[in-house]
């Protein structure tokens, strides 16, 4: 089984690699990580996403030291994952699911022994690692192709609301550090901004190329946006 693990430069919006030496078998490319890794702290654990033979397998590891904490297989019946974010306190883990033909989920799983919580079909496909947990853990945000971020209740999947006016794929989503925002990118070249109490917008910024990723100041009052060109952009927000 072969595992990747991530680092992130938020100076330079890239992610780095780890390859363990002792890795021979082929993981799921490419593998899913956490969308909120520039804001751990030093020691927090790390999701990651990892395939061998017929059986696909999540691992959560110390940030700090890359040692394993836990590892669990998910059902035999996923394909692929798209997307992995780890709940604020680390006890929760959410997977974006491909099951055949065609199926995408959003589930919730326990982050030690990977015990399923609940699963809910997103009835669109969701092709890129866009998901993410408020900072207080209480909704998971999934951007799906058809341009909508559908926002779930954590505790028990429901649909909180679903926010519309990106026109092409969602690429990323990133809620703001005080939880009031959500923003999300997307391959029509723009990033759009929302309360997340009342779904308003709070305006859409545009790029020459497809939005590669997002993140908002500390802050919360100010976004950067990568896109296709590795150009990085940053935007006011009006609230």
């Amino acid at each position: 089984m072969q595992h990747f693990y991530f680092h992130y430069n938020s100076s330079t919006h890239r992610r780095t690699g780890y390859n363990p030496p002792q890795a021979t078998a082929t993981p799921i490319g490419p593998v899913a990580v956490s969308t909120t890794i520039d804001s751990n702290p030093i020691g927090s654990p790390l999701p990651s996403a990892s395939n061998s033979g017929n059986s696909t397998a999540i691992s959560v590891s110390n940030y700090h030291s890359l040692a394993q904490l836990h590892q669990w297989n998910v059902e035999s019946d996923i394909v692929n994952m798209h997307g992995i974010a780890l709940s604020p306190h680390a006890d929760k883990v959410a997977l974006i699911t491909l099951r055949s033909p065609e199926l995408y989920s959003v589930e919730l799983h326990n982050t030690q022994d990977g015990t399923p919580i609940w699963k809910e079909g997103l009835g669109d496909k969701a092709a890129y690692p866009a998901i993410a947990f408020s900072p207080d853990g209480s909704l998971i945000a999934v951007g799906l192709d058809n341009g909508n971020v559908v926002i779930y209740n954590s505790s028990d999947g429901s649909m909180v609301q679903t926010l519309t006016g990106n026109q092409y794929s969602v690429r990323k989503v990133a809620f703001s550090p005080d939880g009031t925002l959500i923003a999300s990118g997307s391959s029509d070249n723009t990033a759009r901004v929302w309360k997340v109490s009342n779904g308003m917008s709070l305006g859409v910024h545009e790029s020459v190329t497809d939005v590669r990723d997002i993140s908002f100041s500390p802050d919360s009052k100010s976004l950067a946006m990568t896109n296709k060109l590795h150009q990085c952009l940053r935007c006011n927000i009006g609230q």
